[in-house]
């Protein structure tokens, strides 16, 4: 950090990240009266998600999941004011004397806990010059993207960086994009695994479109009615739709770390946050995004939102593109060594 960052440090303040019991228990509550009701089953045909996937990992989280044994808890955990709110951030600084600072921006229905593993890693001195001092900020509070990258901007201000690399998965992708417009001096590149873009509404744009990108169009108008319609409203509704993220619920939940990490973000999102502002914040998922000037690599998952490459390439200053065949919008969940690697490769690049 910087002298001017020092001289403040009052407005940087350590944080012990605890979930009252009575919210813990209120939640449990919550979840046993759905599975009671016959709610979960709904929700696994709303969502589209294996049912014995879900009940397993509703069952796992009333019996036997302890939230304090996460490693979230282990991390540097802090919260400032930034625009006249309060912000609670993630912070792991590396021992590496030339890592570069890493802003992660998290989706939706998520919190910093779904890159908690990618921290060391992505921290370790042993990775050299691919180092990265890690900021983690908790975008659930925001009315809007824009407001979001506006905190976001803030904070990285206050926190003494002057140059910054910026990732975003999901809603976070939107907030990344907004960052790149509102801090373009500081913002030193974009990862994305999201990137909104559109033609333009003129019939001779729109009769040019390939079937492919018809096909692509026609998703996104599905998804907007899902923004508008179908998000969840209940702690159960909100795990399904979490679980259809990923390409096959039954492995997500097979898998104990993935399991206990989504469990533990759910839990965090519904104790602490006000799950009407999340789901407002995350109706601007499809928004279209402001041109980046910033070199942008883009990760495009199946799964996930359908990007219109022609249209993105055309307003966005998009270096790297790479298609997967499988996954969703939740890599640092579903395939962390992946995002790891992409992360790692694309800004030994920028520094």
């Amino acid at each position: 950090m910087n002298v001017a960052v020092r001289s403040h440090a009052t407005e940087i303040e350590p944080r012990r990240l605890r979930v009252p019991p009575a919210a813990r228990q209120r939640l449990a509550l919550q979840v046993g009266q759905g599975l009671a009701t016959g709610e979960a089953l709904e929700a696994s045909f709303s969502y589209g998600v294996s049912w014995p996937a879900l009940a397993d990992l509703l069952d796992h989280f009333q019996l036997d999941f302890e939230l304090e044994s996460q490693l979230l808890f282990g991390a540097p955990l802090f919260e400032t004011e930034v625009a006249g709110a309060r912000l609670s951030f993630v912070h792991a600084r590396s021992r590496d004397g030339v890592a570069m600072p890493l802003l992660l921006l998290h989706g939706y229905p998520g919190t910093p806990a779904e890159f908690q593993h990618l921290l060391e890693p992505l921290g370790s001195a042993s990775a050299g010059r691919n180092a990265f001092h890690v900021v983690c900020p908790v975008l659930t509070d925001a009315s809007h993207p824009r407001a979001a990258a506006e905190a976001c901007a803030g904070l990285m201000q206050r926190l003494g960086y002057e140059r910054y690399a910026v990732h975003g998965s999901d809603l976070g992708a939107n907030i990344a994009l907004e960052l790149a417009d509102l801090d373009r001096a500081h913002v030193a590149g974009l990862h994305v695994t999201a990137l909104p873009a559109y033609p333009a509404p003129e019939p001779d744009e729109l009769a040019s479109l390939t079937p492919h990108e018809k096909s692509q169009l026609s998703r996104l108008t599905e998804l907007a009615d899902e923004l508008r319609f179908g998000l969840p409203t209940s702690p159960i509704e909100e795990l399904a739709f979490a679980l259809g993220r990923f390409e096959d619920a039954e492995a997500a939940c097979a898998n104990h770390q993935l399991r206990d990490t989504l469990l533990t973000s759910f839990t965090l999102a519904w104790s602490l946050g006000d799950p009407n502002q999340r789901r407002e914040l995350y109706r601007h998922r499809l928004d279209p995004a402001p041109p980046s000037r910033a070199p942008l690599a883009v990760q495009s998952f199946p799964l996930d939102a359908p990007i219109l490459r022609r249209f993105a390439e055309r307003e966005h200053r998009v270096v790297e593109w790479h298609e997967h065949a499988q996954g969703g919008g939740a890599p640092a969940l579903e395939q962390p060594e992946l995002l790891l690697e992409s992360l790692r490769r694309f800004f030994a690049k920028l520094r």
